[in-house]
């Protein structure tokens, strides 16, 4: 739904964060993308100073919300979203591969 500011012009809503229509967190949504890098639980909770039991339970929160069993349908779900573009593209540009 579009805003109306006082002077009456339409503001567009705040897309968010990726994954954010599939009910992911902003957190999760985090967790979410650095494990479609590839990275462990304990990787991806020293890049975002977490423990990895808490990672762990976002791990199953993002399984649950999203209806996977495992990190490779979730990071199917990134590779396919077009919410999470914007991080295929850094992921490109990283790899060495074309977009």
């Amino acid at each position: 739904m579009a805003v109306t500011d006082a002077h009456d012009t339409t503001i567009a809503p705040d897309p968010g964060w990726p994954g954010r229509s599939a009910g992911l967190s902003k957190r999760e949504s985090d967790v979410l993308s650095l494990l479609a890098q590839g990275l462990t639980n304990r990787e991806i909770a020293e890049a975002l100073f977490l423990s990895p039991e808490t990672v762990k339970g976002y791990v199953a929160q993002i399984y649950s919300k999203l209806g996977v069993r495992n990190r490779v349908e979730a990071s199917r779900f990134v590779h396919c979203s077009d919410e999470f573009e914007q991080l295929r593209s850094q992921l490109s540009r990283t790899s060495g591969a074309d977009p």
